[in-house]
């Protein structure tokens, strides 16, 4: 007996909810041919003629999918929330069996214009006909739309690779203006200080290339705003405006920038630690030069050509200006070292040793010798009271001639040592002034090290800031 009164509840219960669930599905069909009856989804749900459609927005942002500097793009995938009444689609629950919420087609009602307006294209997101939204009895309705937009972003580019960008999304009506349709936030008001972030994104939001983003504050900012068209000067529209700030996240590029700027001008300032006659110094610098062309058509590919140049941009070409001018500094440094000897051989061949030794012997004769003259010769052997005039003659003129070979040979050793002391005082001079340049350019080394040495702390502060 007892088993047969639980058998008996049982069937009863399953009846009961059998029953029930159909008549609850047939109210539900009935509920949905009734708010079909008559209504035309191409009118908006407004009350009167003078009155307007208040629909309450919420947005959300679910990835950042891209931020492109070639075409000053940023695509983004947005949950976007509204909210807004429709009497028409209200009902009594009570006449349908207990039925307070329907969840209808979205291309069955009335849709509020409402998308993305600064896309890159032109083209406008469209909401998706195949999806859902959440009717109530008291003719509320909710729909939660996801964009993927693409939109315009003016981006600068001279904090490069440490840049930080302002993206702004902005949703609104085309067609109804501020008189038929107005936008709230979710709590009301006109600002929505925080725009959230979908909780499963990273703290780095990776880009389709490789790169990444960051999200600055882990949300977004939104103001709802009243805006006014040349076409339509006598009409506001209602504007939500949704304001992303983005900083590239590209710790290996920052490092590997930073080497380079080290390392490059390092390698400049060292080439003035190479002595000046050492060949190799030259080939040194223009390696240099070379290096540093080649990081900066590196540092210029990353960059459009079509934004003002970054910082690390002008560092790269005033590093590559610096290296040019070290190298031409070198080059002269070496030939100022070098050349003294080189020239002072030139200069002895080309003038006449003639000229020289002359000029050498006249100063060293004035002052040491003068060679006697044959009048005076003649004065001392002849007198007037000898009778053997020829024999006397030719005394006298061999005693000349001997006198006068005395006196040549004199006057050549004097010559050949005045040519001697003028060499001397040649090579001496050389010396001396070798020595000179070899000061002077080792002064010259020391300076430009310095420099290159500062402008190395320069570069190092100018990373810094960035």
């Amino acid at each position: 007996m007892d088993k047969t009164c639980v058998f008996a509840i049982f069937y009863v219960t399953m009846i009961y909810f059998i029953q029930n669930g159909l008549c609850q599905y047939r109210e539900a069909s009935q509920l949905l041919q009734d708010l079909r009856r008559g209504y035309e989804r191409h009118v908006p749900p407004t009350r009167t003629s003078g009155s307007h459609v208040s629909v309450k927005i919420h947005p959300s942002i679910v990835r950042i999918n891209d931020l492109n500097e070639n075409r000053e793009a940023l695509s983004a995938t947005i949950s976007l929330s509204m909210n807004w009444s429709d009497l028409r689609l209200g009902w009594n629950p009570a006449q349908y069996a207990g039925v307070e919420k329907l969840y209808l087609p979205a291309d069955t009602i009335w849709l509020p214009d409402i998308t993305v307006h600064n896309t890159v294209e032109g083209l406008m997101p469209e909401h998706s006909t195949s999806q859902l939204v959440e009717v109530s009895h008291i003719g509320h309705v909710l729909m939660v739309s996801v964009l993927h937009a693409e939109t315009y972003c003016k981006m600068t580019l001279t904090g490069y690779p440490r840049d930080v960008h302002e993206c702004d999304v902005i949703i609104g009506s085309w067609m109804y203006s501020a008189k038929f349709l107005i936008l709230e936030s979710w709590a009301g008001g006109t600002m929505i200080e925080d725009v959230p972030l979908s909780a499963n994104i990273d703290e780095a939001i990776p880009a389709r290339d490789g790169r990444s983003w960051n999200l600055l504050g882990r949300a977004g900012r939104a103001k709802i705003q009243l805006v006014t068209y040349e076409c339509c000067p006598d009409e506001q529209y209602v504007q939500l405006r949704i304001s992303l700030t983005l900083k590239r996240h590209a710790p290996y590029l920052s490092t590997q920038l930073w080497l380079f700027f080290l390392l490059l001008p390092a390698l400049t300032a060292f080439q003035f630690l190479i002595l000046p006659d050492n060949d190799n110094r030259i080939v040194y610098g223009l390696v240099v030069v070379l290096a540093h062309l080649v990081f900066f058509v590196h540092v210029s590919s990353m960059v459009p050509f079509s934004f003002e140049p970054p910082r690390i941009g002008i560092l790269a070409t005033v590093n590559l200006v610096v290296s040019a001018i070290a190298l031409l500094m070198s080059i002269v440094i070496a030939k100022t070292a070098t050349a003294p000897n080189k020239l002072c051989l030139k200069l002895i061949q080309f003038l006449p040793c003639c000229g020289i030794q002359d000029h050498s012997a006249e100063s060293v004769t004035g002052k040491h010798f003068r060679p006697p003259k044959p009048s005076d010769e003649t004065k001392h052997l002849m007198t007037p009271n000898d009778t053997n005039a020829v024999e006397y003659i030719e005394l006298v003129d061999t005693h000349n001639k001997t006198k006068s070979s005395e006196s040549q040979l004199l006057t050549n050793i004097h010559k050949e040592i005045a040519c001697i002391k003028d060499i001397m005082r040649d090579n001496l001079q050389k010396k001396q002034y070798l020595e000179t340049s070899r000061r002077t350019c080792n002064l010259l080394d020391n300076v430009l090290l310095c420099v290159l040495l500062f402008s190395l702390i320069v570069n190092i502060i100018v990373l810094v800031v960035l």
